[in-house]
């Protein structure tokens, strides 16, 4: 099974390139998610079994998501979108930190056109994953307990070996 990974330089992308062996698109790497319409032809091209659309980069995961559905929606692949739990935070006046926010609005999307798509036929497979806290890059700055990525990319496995898998949200 041929795997690609967005993000996968740390946290949850390399957790899954490291139990997957996949093949990783990332900044490191030369590619950049919002060139979405050159990364979907590359997916495309290198003719992948599964995607995981983990890479986070303002509206760009949901948007990939489209595009590769789009390309995909009548063949036997897969694509797992890793979201977040924070989809559910409500905002009050008082949150002043819109890096937090502006990552809750990306996840919302993606939410959003996963649920779309999700409802059309297809023989693509479509999941998601949104995982409570993560020991990511992202969030190590915070005092809280945090799930491992190797959590994270076991639920990928296991959304890939189960069809009836498609949104699930996983916490420690």
């Amino acid at each position: 099974m041929n795997i690609a990974i967005t993000g996968h330089t740390s946290g949850i992308g390399l957790a899954c390139i490291n139990l997957f062996s996949g093949v990783g698109y990332s900044r490191n790497t030369g590619w950049d998610i919002a060139n979405t319409d050159i990364l979907v032809k590359e997916l495309v091209e290198k003719d992948y079994d599964v995607f995981i659309n983990n890479a986070c980069s303002e509206n760009y995961q949901s948007k990939l998501l489209e595009k590769l559905f789009l390309e995909w929606k009548n063949q036997p692949k897969i694509i797992i979108s890793i979201g977040s739990y924070v989809i559910d935070y409500p905002r009050t006046e008082h949150d002043k930190n819109e890096e937090v926010w502006s990552y809750r609005d990306h996840k919302q999307n993606l939410a959003q056109m996963f649920r779309k798509l999700a409802k059309q036929p297809s023989t693509c497979r479509l999941g998601l994953i949104n995982p409570g806290p993560v020991d990511t890059p992202l969030i190590k700055h915070l005092d809280i307990e945090k799930m491992h990525p190797c959590k994270v990319a076991s639920m990928v496995s296991l959304m890939i070996k189960k069809p009836y898998l498609k949104e699930v949200t996983i916490y420690d």
